[in-house]
């Protein structure tokens, strides 16, 4: 049976050692830290065949967040598909901005997110501002499914609602905070954005 070490250093050297200990952690739900202690440990033909299809997918291009349907973002792990964009670590400054402006964080606030995706944005600010409540919306319902999983599996509270209603219907509603975060990529640069950017994501 094939080892942890000869998954990892002897093939697939197409594939960057640390996408391939993603990959494999992911797929043994333990972390990588773990992995680098367990080399010699044989891994089953379910395994095997699991991690082949995601490399075959990698080669394409495909993001590791797709891959493993996950991303860190803020303080936080959120789940991710195709529906969405991946998070960002740029657009943690959302939220820096956010709390350097509005540094009162006990204050009862209500959260505006246009274009949520993920919920990222509205659902962390929302563990920063435990008092306050929001709205996402988007105009993608599967987009909203992946903000509802996020939802449950961070907040699991009523303070959040996500909608695909029109920023229209809601424009009588008072918010305190407004934040958007919507693609910024010029259609003139596309030609020098990574193939995983422009063939996979929405």
């Amino acid at each position: 049976m094939t080892t942890i070490n000869e998954i990892l250093y002897a093939s697939y050297f197409d594939i960057q050692i640390l996408e391939k200990k993603i990959l494999l952690s992911n797929l043994l739900n333990t972390s990588k830290e773990e992995l680098n202690l367990t080399t010699q440990n044989k891994l089953s033909d379910n395994i095997i065949e699991n991690f082949n299809s995601l490399i075959l997918r990698r080669r394409k291009k495909e993001p590791i967040s797709y891959l493993i349907n996950k991303r860190e973002f803020w303080k936080y792990e959120f789940y991710i598909n195709e529906s969405v964009l991946i998070p960002r670590h740029d657009s943690e400054i959302i939220i820096e901005t956010v709390l350097k402006y509005v540094p009162n964080i006990n204050t009862k606030y209500s959260i505006l997110d246009l274009g949520t995706g993920s919920g990222c944005l509205i659902i962390s600010l929302l563990k920063e501002y435990k008092n306050s409540h929001g709205l996402g919306i988007d105009i993608d319902p599967e987009a909203l499914k992946v903000a509802k999983t996020n939802k449950s599996m961070l907040l699991n509270e009523s303070r959040v609602m996500f909608s695909n209603d029109s920023f229209d219907d809601f424009q009588t509603k008072e918010f305190d905070i407004i934040v958007c975060n919507p693609p910024y990529i010029p259609v003139s640069q596309m030609d020098n954005i990574e193939d995983q950017v422009t063939l996979y994501e929405p």
